[in-house]
């Protein structure tokens, strides 16, 4: 189990969105990723919650292994938007 610090924010890569019917409108044809919240720091906005669906931009994040699985750690800035479901 991870526990996220201050402004960091721990995530799990959903997807890889390419395709502009998914929501996302890609720009100069760059990728961005869909992701799952897993855990968030104490300083994090409170209207980020746990299992939120987020996107990210590409190159985001220092990625993490913890018993098997692999994670993303980010800061809460670097978030673009939260999917409405």
């Amino acid at each position: 189990m991870l526990k996220a610090v201050g402004k960091r924010v721990v995530v799990k890569v959903i997807e890889e969105v390419k395709d502009e019917k998914k929501l996302i409108i890609e720009v100069n044809e760059k990728k961005y990723f869909r992701a799952s919240v897993i855990a968030k720091g104490s300083d994090v906005d409170s209207n980020l919650l746990k299992d939120d669906i987020v996107i990210l931009p590409p190159h985001t994040g220092t990625p993490i292994e913890e018993k098997g699985e692999k994670y993303l750690v980010i800061y809460e800035d670097q978030i673009l938007a939260i999917v409405c479901q």
